[in-house]
């Protein structure tokens, strides 16, 4: 246990270290390296973004309709809880998006990145794949909130939070849901809002920490300063790419770790994730603890979802237990699962409760149960739909205009 809290007490300075002139920046004629091994996809974090979106599903619908009351002795238990842990899949979302986001630019460039000829590319690139997905959610969600919305009585019943969803005028503003400024249709469009915001401001955290990533730490602080963005979640973000500035450390760091600590140093980090629940039974013995990790609760959560990427990027057993190709089906259609699971419970999950509850399933916990796995399957369904005609031809939307903006800039 010592030996492990030294290592991640190296870890956590490293971090902090200018990074290597000898990190990949350009090969022996000047040009860009970018050869496959150094900017291949790292597909078993998709899974772990697609263990992420299906806690979300599962914190809105137990938002929605409470836990079944059955399986609380067992669904309120410490690791337990992080499958549907919302606030903690929030934080695993902004890491993971700061870490893929920068490690491409940084296995490219190295400390030799620029804004020129990048920033419009991986602009419109991020457009293509926030945005327009998002858009065509939203307006999929307005016509079916139009003429199809219907709230019929159902076991087990739904709450307030259901209820007000789709509601009010500002429902009705579409334009100002366009670019996040309302969020009715989609309320979880609150962290795409973000998303969207730090990574517009990611080409010059990399541009300013090729000097180091105190130098990081430090544009963001001012970042903060200046505009007032929720600070936790873009220090979730800088941190993601802190891990990708340092990767090649990290790696030589938990190298010659056995199997064993790097099990014992991810359980660490997921009980650090876990810290809602945590700080509840560290409460009945000290209701002061409690009181500040929760109210310190978001920046704990976030140094767990970092603790726990940077097991899985030293582990290749990890990492070939995240390749399964169920989870890896979910890690690409994440996105979609994340815009659609709202729609699905307002305008699907009721029907099908009251379906069950019109054929006999009226039992509060078999109904719950039943009503959240159709929820799970339902959503699937309509994302993988959603990503094979929506997801995709956006992607090569942007990569058209790309190599359209490339070919004018040519001539």
């Amino acid at each position: 246990m010592k030996s492990s809290l030294i290592l991640l007490q190296s870890l956590w300075l490293s971090l902090f270290q200018k990074p290597r002139a000898t990190s990949r920046p350009l090969n022996s004629s000047g040009e860009k390296n970018q050869t496959n091994a150094s900017i291949r996809r790292l597909d078993y974090l998709d899974s772990i973004r697609g263990i992420a979106s299906l806690a979300v599903i599962g914190w809105h619908y137990f938002e929605a309709y409470n836990m079944p009351l059955g399986c609380t002795w067992w669904i309120t238990k410490p690791l337990v809880t992080l499958f549907y842990d919302g606030g903690a899949a929030v934080c695993i979302f902004f890491v993971l998006s700061g870490f893929v986001l920068a490690l491409k630019p940084v296995r490219l460039y190295g400390s030799h990145y620029s804004l020129r000829g990048e920033l419009a590319p991986y602009i419109i690139t991020r457009a293509s794949r926030i945005l327009l997905p998002y858009w065509a959610i939203l307006l999929l969600s307005s016509f079916v909130g139009h003429h199809f919305y219907s709230m019929p009585p159902t076991i087990p019943q739904a709450n307030p939070w259901l209820l007000g969803l789709w509601q009010g005028p500002g429902a009705q503003n579409l334009q100002a849901q366009l670019m996040f400024s309302q969020t009715s249709y989609l309320p979880q469009g609150w962290t795409l809002a973000i998303e969207w915001t730090c990574s517009m401001i990611l080409p010059f955290m990399l541009l300013v920490a090729n000097n180091g990533v105190l130098y990081l730490a430090l544009f963001v602080f001012l970042y903060l300063q200046w505009f007032g963005l929720n600070i936790i979640w873009i220090i979730s973000f800088a941190l993601g790419v802190a891990i990708a500035m340092r990767l090649e450390y990290i790696q030589e760091l938990f190298a010659p770790m056995s199997l064993k600590k790097k099990y014992m140093i991810l359980l660490i980090g997921l009980l650090i994730l876990n810290i809602n629940t945590i700080a509840r039974y560290l409460g009945m013995a000290s209701p002061a603890l409690k009181g500040y990790l929760m109210s310190n609760a978001a920046i704990i959560t976030t140094m767990g979802a970092s603790l726990v990427i940077v097991c899985v990027l030293v582990s290749r057993r990890i990492q070939g237990m995240l390749r399964h190709k169920i989870l890896l089906f979910y890690g690409r259609v994440s996105y979609s699962m994340y815009l659609l699971h709202i729609l699905v419970l307002v305008s699907i999950t009721p029907k099908i409760l009251n379906g069950l509850n019109a054929h006999g399933v009226r039992g509060v916990t078999v109904a719950n149960i039943c009503g959240y796995v159709c929820t799970v399957a339902v959503t699937t369904l309509l994302a993988a739909i959603s990503y094979a005609v929506v997801e995709r031809p956006a992607i090569r939307i942007g990569r058209w205009a790309v190599d359209w903006c490339r070919s004018l800039a040519t001539r």
